[in-house]
């Protein structure tokens, strides 16, 4: 059974939080709904963009990536069709997985129309393709979207630091490592201990979430 309280069919921070510990805060704050409005506003600010710039940006990752699919995760967790928002069965996700794809479609299409920085839509594309895979793959493998999503992430920093796309700074240094090396091992760490995949999953989710994303940038910043 799942960690969450669902009880009185409403999600409860504290209870969560006291029913998962550690693991559960950290698997909730690297959550993949989280993660593409951090690293999309990271490269805003790493280009140089103009403050209003970073913050429409921003806000509209937050509203695609982050309020939509988790107002409907959690509506789904209040009508029991999901029995936690950590989704442990693979079918529960196709829903989500749509969603998402239906919102990360959006927000590439904003970012392309607006005519902003290049390497923001780009990234609008790598996270819409690997919403795409990560689809495909959990009709016959579940995956865990939170390893590939984090190794995703600290693809993104180092293809671009080692490229020379950002301006060289401590920041565009550090970021890669401190993802894959430090942040990638704590969810990995958290997701196993919640028993909410095995170690072949998370792995592979990891190494699907790098390879995947640094063959896309390789190709699109190619093609573009």
């Amino acid at each position: 059974m799942d960690r969450i309280s669902v009880k009185h069919n409403k999600f409860s921070i504290r209870q969560r939080f006291r029913n998962t510990g550690t693991a559960g805060l950290i698997s909730d704050l690297l959550n993949p709904l989280f993660l593409p409005p951090v690293v999309i506003a990271l490269l805003a600010i790493l280009v140089e963009l103009p403050l209003r710039s970073i913050a429409w940006i921003t806000a509209a990752a937050l509203i695609f990536y982050t309020i939509i699919p988790l107002s409907a995760s959690l509506y789904l967790l209040k009508t029991k069709q999901i029995s936690s928002i950590d989704l442990p069965e693979r079918k529960s996700r196709n829903q989500l997985f749509l969603l998402s794809l239906g919102c990360s479609l959006f927000a590439f299409t904003i970012y392309t129309v607006a005519n902003t920085h290049i390497i923001i839509p780009i990234i609008a594309l790598i996270f819409l393709i690997n919403a795409g895979i990560g689809y495909g793959i959990n009709f016959w493998w579940k995956i865990s979207m939170h390893s590939a999503s984090g190794s995703s992430a600290g693809a993104i920093f180092l293809f671009f630091s080692q490229q020379e796309v950002l301006p060289a700074s401590f920041a565009t240094t550090i970021l890669p490592l401190l993802i894959l090396l430090l942040l990638l091992p704590l969810i990995i760490w958290a997701r196993y201990r919640l028993k909410i995949h095995t170690w072949t999953e998370l792995l592979a989710g990891a190494a699907a979430g790098f390879l995947l994303t640094i063959i896309e940038l390789t190709m699109l910043t190619v093609i573009w």
